[in-house]
């Protein structure tokens, strides 16, 4: 049974009109926050051609098709800049193991250094042909302002088997 004598239909519960304009601001207040957080993009780099390795040889990654750039250049206005670099590729790997990539500021490596063991993607089981989308982020602080470079390397983690690397992008933001 509804008991009307609880229900109150007065002026002590706000009216939706009200809670409605009060969650409208707070919606508007966290979006203008969030807008104010923004990543400005220093350098870019792409490349749609297949990029081949293969054992523990290293290779400095091409950045774009006509692969003459392995390092793309970048420069920061202060010092103690922190940028954020990011490595995005279809990657593959075949005979076992798994595609080591490191991140190098002006021959450093960017953090997480993890050396040989960041797995940018690893074999599929029974060997099979399956290409992923991979990405790996890294964060270096730049000491000092002026011109730096940002170069990618590649290795496989086992000496047999090999790698392809295909429609890569490279972003370096403040």
């Amino acid at each position: 049974m509804l008991r009307t004598d609880k229900l109150s239909l007065g002026a002590s519960q706000p009216s939706l009109c009200k809670r409605s304009t009060v969650a409208l601001v707070a919606l508007i207040a966290t979006m203008s926050a969030a807008s104010s957080v923004r990543a400005d993009v220093l350098a870019t780099a792409t490349r749609t051609n297949l990029i081949t390795g293969g054992g523990t040889q290293v290779v400095a990654l091409p950045l774009t098709n006509n692969d003459r750039s392995t390092r793309l250049v970048f420069s920061t206005t202060v010092a103690q800049q922190k940028v954020v670099i990011t490595y995005n590729a279809e990657c593959q790997v075949k005979g076992g193991g798994f595609v080591v990539v490191t991140v190098n500021v002006d021959g450093t490596e960017a953090d997480p250094a993890s050396g040989t063991n960041f797995a940018l993607c690893t074999s599929a089981p029974g060997n099979a042909s399956q290409p992923v989308g991979a990405v790996r982020q890294s964060v270096f602080i730049v000491g000092t302002p002026g011109t730096h470079s940002v170069e990618v390397d590649a290795v496989l983690s086992v000496a047999s088997g090999g790698w392809q690397l295909d429609d890569t992008s490279l972003v370096v933001e403040k």
